[in-house]
């Protein structure tokens, strides 16, 4: 019988660059997008899950809308430096390239909530946090050892990057205001070697 041994569960936080300077046109062509509520159910039957994250009710996103290239997506990876933003994040951690696979919006309003859920067949998950209220909640991390929750210091303009088999969830909106995110899934290729060191 084996047993995990804990580390700590890495993620990344930093500003998009540019994002003042796109964030308005960001939001435009996210209103012009096809979109939908999403809204489910799940059940859970482990200890640390709390009744009121089971459900899932999110006012405005695209998921599970039939348009694989949204203007807000060629706009974001074309137009703006978040690509190559993420790639040399990739570098350093040892990574010859990347390749998002998927990509989707979601708006939250009043106390829309995302439960508990992970992101399949990707390396990393990337959550960009176009608007953001300071009242409103980031993501949560569960790490899978210790069951211990874990909240990364992001506000509005910042991206966070996390290994997309960790649990996540985004607690009930409780701002007045709205809340953008545009999340997407981030595969690595290949390996540097020796990997660089960390500046």
């Amino acid at each position: 019988m084996g047993s995990f041994h804990e580390f700590s569960v890495p993620y990344w936080v930093g500003k998009v660059d540019g994002h003042d300077e796109y964030q308005d046109t960001i939001l435009e062509l996210i209103e012009q997008s096809p979109a939908a509520p999403i809204e489910n159910e799940e059940t859970y039957e482990r200890e640390w899950v709390d009744n009121n994250m089971k459900k899932t009710q999110i006012a405005k996103g695209d998921f599970y809308v039939n348009n694989p290239k949204p203007e807000y997506a060629v706009f974001l990876f074309e137009e703006t430096g978040i690509r190559e933003q993420m790639e040399a994040i990739m570098k350093d951690l040892g990574y010859k390239g990347i390749n998002v696979d998927a990509i989707w919006f979601q708006q939250y309003y009043g106390t829309d909530t995302h439960s508990w859920h992970i992101h399949n067949r990707t390396h990393w998950a990337c959550v960009y946090y176009v608007e953001l209220p300071d009242d409103a909640p980031p993501t949560t991390l569960l790490d899978p050892v210790s069951k211990e929750t874990i909240e990364p210091d992001v506000s509005e303009g910042d991206l966070l990057i996390f290994p997309g088999q960790v649990l996540h969830t985004s607690p009930p909106n409780e701002s007045d205001d709205r809340k953008t995110v545009i999340a997407f899934n981030m595969v690595c290729s290949g390996a540097c070697h020796p990997p660089p060191k960390s500046k």
